[in-house]
């Protein structure tokens, strides 16, 4: 396998830090001091309520069968988990305090937060922990946290406090599983969008579906209450209209804001928000089991005929990691495997030659199906449009409204034959196991990328050792084999960047992409 080589762009970004002006108090002729008038302006402005602006929306508040990356946003307001992961990528209890492990790593016991309740006033217990994790294991609710607890095979409450998780494979990075496993009111599931009955920092005000989102503080929080007034999570028809809202104090923040506009809003004096360790890969995603991509080959062709330098420059204003070797491991991560990969290095002959031999001849007609949420995605169906029609093959392009889109091809499992879709795609990195999970049995890809014993057999070494260098050995096989099946055709990393006014402070996001703002506080 050649080496995978790539021009190297670092997208950074910062939180802005600022001093804290602490005014003068006027004192009353009893001597007691007396708020200034700008303190009380002041404290007001620290009040306010938040407002984030994206595009797509968010249509439904069950974060575990959430499906857009623009209603992870909510997953921090409404809801814990029994785990949760720090700014610093590192797993702390959340709803457990405490876990222990047997000796063959089999048996795991969680003791779990006696002085929680939710957001009806009942209070938390073991069972509820139950409920969601049968919830997030039964097939027909369509749980993408589902191939991450694969391995759970029976979880009990052994009282109202303890719970215990029975695994068939001993799987060392459960509680990082559990981290996106949000404990929820399942037995009340019919009615969550009406009442986003959780144990979060936030309780539901208001929802109104691909609208908007408001909470307000939870009083009642076992953790730490929220010092501002509220968050509203708002959806805007385009990014001139989001741009506009927040350069005039209507909104805070916009979340996945247009890539070419990142330069711009940080010289107006902006502040970027993007993981300290992106993971997330732009990619065209394609049905692997219909015409003509269920031949590797033509997934094979498709990837030799994106021009990722150009990509990277139009659609991405030059920001990322081209990822020549078309696998879900970033080239910057200490675990991908460079002598493993293909390289897809720009080669309109070689893609011919594939795709005729797949059967795509010249005369052929694929459709690009892109969203209308992220700019970038007509701007890398426009590219590619270009190159396929040097070898013969016509690409139309069709924008659609985000749910639309969605729709088309995911959850996994529908046919959408002769589609590109471009994507975006947030997976954790390595060495946490569960990239591996999204394809194969138990997995959630839209590809529909048939399994094999080989990946099955990867996929089950990668979440099972625990010494570095079997890790790093298994992490090859899976890149190996995904570089060669190319069930997804990755473009390159990149950060998903957001911008918030400089007075905000306190927000954060996790490497695939999820931004925090539960925290937030004005500066």
């Amino acid at each position: 396998m050649a080496r995978s080589k790539s021009k190297r762009h670092v997208l950074m970004g910062t939180l802005a830090a600022f001093a804290v002006v602490v005014l003068a108090a006027c004192a009353t002729s009893d001597g007691t001091p007396e708020a200034s008038t700008d303190s009380i302006a002041e404290e007001s402005a620290q009040n306010r309520v938040v407002t984030v602006g994206q595009n797509p929306g968010i249509s439904q508040l069950n974060p575990n069968v959430s499906t857009l990356s623009s209603e992870r946003v909510m997953w921090n307001l409404l809801w814990d988990g029994l785990t949760t992961q720090s700014e610093g990528t590192e797993v702390q209890p959340e709803l457990a305090t405490e876990w222990t492990t047997s000796e063959d790593g089999l048996t795991w016991t969680f003791s779990l937060r006696e002085d929680v309740t939710f957001h009806d006033g009942r209070a938390f217990v073991a069972d509820d922990v139950v409920k969601t994790i049968m919830f997030v294991l039964e097939p027909e609710n369509a749980s993408p946290q589902r191939s991450k607890l694969n391995n759970v095979v029976n979880v009990v409450a052994l009282d109202d406090a303890t719970v215990e998780l029975t695994l068939d494979v001993a799987t060392p990075q459960l509680p990082a599983a559990l981290v996106d496993v949000k404990i929820f009111d399942v037995d009340n599931s019919d009615t969550i969008n009406e009442t986003g009955n959780g144990t979060g920092p936030f309780v539901l005000e208001g929802f109104v579906p691909d609208q908007e989102l408001s909470v307000l503080p939870n009083e009642n929080y076992w953790g730490e209450v929220p010092v501002i007034e509220g968050i509203k999570v708002v959806k805007y028809a385009d990014q001139v209209a989001a741009r506009a809202a927040l350069e005039s104090g209507t909104i805070d923040i916009i979340w996945s804001v247009a890539f070419d506009q990142v330069s711009s809003l940080i010289e107006a004096g902006l502040t970027t928000v993007v993981p300290q360790n992106p993971s997330q890969a732009s990619a065209f995603v394609l049905d692997n089991a219909s015409p003509p991509f269920d031949d590797p080959r033509a997934r094979q062709a498709l990837s030799y005929a994106i021009d990722r330098v150009t990509m990277q420059a139009v659609a991405f204003g030059g920001l990322g990691e081209l990822n020549f070797g078309s696998t879900l491991v970033s080239p910057k991560n200490e675990y991908f495997a460079p002598d493993e990969v293909i390289d897809y290095s720009y080669d309109l002959d070689k893609a011919k030659e594939l795709f005729n031999e797949a059967g795509v001849v010249e005369g052929t007609t694929l459709l690009c199906w892109a969203g209308d949420m992220a700019p970038q995605y007509r701007a890398q169906c426009e590219v590619l449009q270009q190159s396929l029609a040097e070898i013969g093959i016509t690409l139309d392009i069709e924008v659609n409204e985000g749910s639309t889109w969605a729709a088309r091809f995911y959850p996994a499992g529908k046919e959408y034959g002769g589609l590109i879709v471009p994507n975006y795609l947030s997976r954790e990195p390595a060495p946490l196991p569960f990239v591996v999970s999204y394809f194969g049995v138990d997995g959630w890809s839209e590809t529909n990328w048939p399994a094999n014993a080989e990946y099955e057999d990867v996929k089950a070494r990668v979440k099972s050792v625990t010494a570095t260098e079997d890790i790093r050995s298994a992490f090859a096989d899976f890149q190996r084999i995904t570089s060669e099946e190319q069930p997804v055709v990755v473009v390159m990393n990149v950060a998903q960047p957001s911008i918030s006014r400089p007075d905000l402070g306190g927000l954060w996001m996790e490497f695939n992409g999820t931004i925090h703002v539960e925290g937030a506080v004005i500066q």
